[in-house]
């Protein structure tokens, strides 16, 4: 158990966290952010694809690795279970590598779909 300091120093952060109107207004400020607002291609779909496939990609630089394309994945199963949980569930992707291994894999599987149609 800390001590009393410790213990006083951790209550007072709670309070600045918890009891902050300006924290709040800051976070209500910051949700209306829209980054292709401010750089005025809202209606530039094909930039939209641009960052999204950015973000898509664990091997781009964005530093973020493969959260994004990780994260993305695990909601699309969750709202899909009916349909792929016999295939693929949430836990599967927790346990993917998403490497160049697994990008050559995705790319080989649309290649081969695109030039069977």
């Amino acid at each position: 158990m800390g001590n009393k300091k410790d213990i006083d120093r951790i209550e007072t952060l709670e309070r600045f966290l918890l009891e902050n109107p300006e924290l709040e207004r800051l976070e209500g400020l910051l949700s209306q952010f829209n980054i292709f607002e401010t750089l005025n291609i809202v209606e530039v779909e094909v930039r939209h694809s641009n960052v999204l496939a950015w973000l898509l990609n664990p091997l781009s630089n964005h530093g973020i690795g493969s959260y994004f394309l990780q994260n993305f994945l695990k909601i699309f199963v969750s709202e899909n279970k009916s349909t792929l949980s016999d295939v693929i569930t949430v836990f599967d992707i927790e346990m993917l590598n998403f490497g160049l291994d697994f990008l050559c894999w995705i790319w080989d599987e649309w290649y081969i779909r695109l030039t069977q149609t």
